[in-house]
């Protein structure tokens, strides 16, 4: 990966990541709440492993009210929340960065499946997906930025954020992400890779054949 780490500082405890992630943050738990993510990428997360054995004790109370809490799949909840509360999952089922990711590909692959959204992606070409300027991006999130500049055979895309409201491995679970709805769009062989990385941006390419 090329760019600045924003993982954060090393933390012990039960929920490392979760912890180091919010401690980068300016108001912890309750910053960028004008960021939003939809609430079915939280379920389709939170559903997809049991909690059992969950140290509902040591991790940050709003991180356990969030997994606590039902949402309707059409609401919204806080960036913040959504990312913490996936990073602190992961903390429990003990997942190497290379196995939390994943674990993200599988849940993207699920919740892209959903049939609204696999509608918008599979008439579309890998053309048109980007010349809808993130059309999908902006039914799933508000308040981060997304644009795509389509070159041949491939794509340049670029999110951006307030300081530190993705990590590394957020990141990477996005380009995965944003290949998978590539690729549904018939972008085959679809692969990618993070040209820049800030705590602000993230700046991939996208190939296919």
């Amino acid at each position: 990966m090329v760019g600045a780490s924003t993982t954060g500082p090393a933390s012990t405890g039960a929920f490392p990541r979760a912890e180091a992630y919010l401690a980068r943050l300016p108001r912890g738990f309750d910053s960028y709440p004008e960021c939003t993510a939809r609430a079915s990428v939280f379920r389709v997360f939170s559903e997809s492993r049991s909690l059992r054995g969950f140290s509902w004790r040591e991790v940050q109370p709003k991180i356990a009210t969030t997994l606590r809490t039902p949402l309707p799949p059409s609401g919204w909840l806080p960036e913040v929340s959504l990312v913490s509360s996936i990073l602190a999952m992961a903390d429990h089922l003990g997942l190497t960065d290379d196995e939390a990711v994943r674990w993200f590909a599988d849940c993207s692959t699920k919740l892209l499946s959903n049939r609204m959204y696999a509608a918008l992606i599979s008439l579309a070409s890998p053309a048109m997906l980007v010349r809808s300027n993130g059309m999908v991006w902006r039914t799933l999130h508000r308040g981060v930025g997304f644009g795509m500049v389509i070159q041949d055979r491939g794509a340049n895309v670029s999110v951006t954020f307030p300081p530190f409201l993705h990590n590394d491995l957020v990141m990477r679970a996005q380009g995965e992400g944003i290949r998978l709805a590539l690729e549904m769009s018939r972008a085959r062989n679809c692969s990618y890779e993070i040209v820049r990385a800030t705590p602000r941006s993230c700046e991939y390419r996208f190939d296919w054949t």
